[in-house]
């Protein structure tokens, strides 16, 4: 009895700092977005399949997201190395301007 007690707060201390991790971590990438029509659509969907049971009840259904499609994390990743690309032109530039004028190197 005593250990099944200890068990459970050991198990009931470990969800605890389970959850206090998982709400530090940023999860706004995982975010489901979409307007309301593609909700919309979601919900007939799933009520169509609820009318008419058997395998349809258990079917998939998706919610259109471009924020989290790959295409557009492609063009934010480029996006984000031109910015870095542009940057470092520009330090460069900067570096090379001030050098000619001091006549150092």
């Amino acid at each position: 009895e005593d250990l099944a007690e200890a068990g459970r707060e050991v198990t009931d201390e470990f969800k605890l700092k389970q959850r206090e991790m998982i709400d530090a971590m940023d999860l706004s990438e995982y975010a489901i977005a979409g307007d309301g029509k593609d909700w919309e659509a979601a919900e007939s969907q799933i009520k169509k399949a609820a009318l008419s049971g058997g395998k349809a009840a258990q079917s998939v259904v998706s919610v259109k997201n471009q924020a989290s499609s790959k295409k557009s994390k492609l063009e934010r990743s480029v996006a984000k190395d031109l910015v870095k690309a542009e940057e470092a032109h520009s330090q460069k530039s900067k570096k090379s301007k001030t050098s000619k004028k001091t006549g150092k190197f």
